[in-house]
């Protein structure tokens, strides 16, 4: 009788225990579903967050492109006027040379002349 009354104490603490065990399942059940909506609204955060950044980065290779455009733009004009120059000091050459042929040309007209004089 002893041992009767023992398994239906032990039947009774069994069922006792099934709503402790159901209803810490469920809270548990809670909190993985809590965690897993944490986890989603964190990830949605993150994408938006990488989108941002990405749109962030487009408008700075943007910003880039222009200045490496403007740079070489500036860059071609300052070549093109250093070659202008360039030729430019090559006229100032020649023209150099040919009034320095003129001031001889002149130095032995005004010597003819005063030979002749």
């Amino acid at each position: 009788m002893g041992r009767l009354l023992n398994q239906q104490e032990q039947r009774t603490n069994d069922i006792l225990q099934q709503p402790q065990e159901t209803s810490l399942q469920t809270e548990q059940q809670i909190q993985q579903q809590q965690s897993i909506g944490n986890i989603l609204k964190n990830t949605e955060q993150t994408d938006e967050l990488v989108c941002r950044q990405q749109h962030q980065i487009n408008n700075i290779l943007q910003v880039i492109q222009k200045a490496y455009q403007s740079g070489y733009e500036v860059m071609r004009h300052v070549e093109k006027s250093t070659r202008e120059n360039d030729q430019d000091s090559s006229l100032q050459e020649m023209l150099q040379r040919q009034r320095h042929e003129f001031d001889r040309i002149l130095t032995v007209k005004s010597r003819a002349q005063a030979m002749l004089a």
